[in-house]
């Protein structure tokens, strides 16, 4: 790929496949460049379509510790000396946490003259070690742009004082959604017996409250406790209700047996 190329932005995450953002940044750019609007994406997994460029920075798989830190450091770097030869103007960073390393790091973009648009996913649960006038520099100063997902994060940075009441560069915007990820594997065009059969492998249970027609409540992903999975378990048998509950993730921290 030139150097010549010209991106309007350059979408940065070190995360990327070691928890599975490697399907929302490509839901995210294919969004985008549905829209009419090309970008790049520097993170730890390969993927090329007349959709979605991206640029292997970080080499994060299986590191831990120093190991991993050392790569998102340097991979962060290259990426911005990538993106400012692609004569990208906006860089897009999801923001987990804001510690010190995160502040330094959107410094140096802010410095090599880039606008920066931080989607801020967690604002306190996630982040309980970065002290909170760190996470407001990050959050408040260095990102031109923020978005969230959702009214409830919006009023929590209102709240936090992250943000100004009603600022005007905090948009909300609803999660990607993962639809195509499925579609290859969707059940609906199967005979209801089928169906049924695939679900009974998955477990007996399911099956039967599918046939039966009861609601079905999903909760997937990665199990930790700032989720709240042990609140969502607390209120479920508060309810009046024949639901059926599916918890379908991985562990993580601790256990949950």
């Amino acid at each position: 790929m030139s150097s010549n190329f010209t991106f309007t932005y350059a979408l940065i995450d070190p995360i990327g496949s070691k928890a599975g953002m490697d399907h929302y940044d490509k839901a995210l750019a294919k969004g985008i460049s549905d829209n009419g609007i090309k970008g790049i994406i520097f993170s730890n997994f390969k993927h090329q379509s007349s959709e979605i460029n991206c640029r292997l920075t970080f080499h994060n798989l299986g590191k831990r510790g120093l190991q991993s830190a050392t790569s998102t450091v340097f991979g962060f770097i290259q990426a911005l000396w990538l993106a400012r030869a692609y004569k990208t103007e906006w860089i897009i960073v999801h923001i987990f946490t804001a510690s010190v390393a995160e502040a330094l790091l959107l410094m140096l973009a802010r410095l090599m003259g880039f606008r920066v648009c931080g989607i801020v996913h967690d604002i306190e649960t996630l982040d309980e070690f970065s002290p909170g006038s760190v996470r407001k520099i990050v959050i408040r100063r260095l990102l031109d742009r923020r978005i969230v997902h959702n009214r409830f994060s919006y009023d929590e940075l209102e709240r936090t004082g992250f943000i100004d009441r009603g600022d005007p560069f905090t948009y909300i915007i609803p999660h990607v959604h993962f639809i195509s990820l499925f579609e290859s594997k969707s059940t609906l065009s199967l005979p209801q017996q089928k169906r049924t059969d695939g679900l009974e492998a998955i477990h007996p249970k399911l099956s039967k409250a599918v046939s039966e027609g009861k609601p079905i409540l999903l909760f997937f992903g990665q199990i930790k406790r700032p989720k709240g999975l042990d609140i969502l378990l607390s209120a479920f048998r508060e309810i009046r209700s024949d639901a059926v509950l599916v918890i379908a993730g991985k562990t993580r921290d601790e256990p949950w047996q």
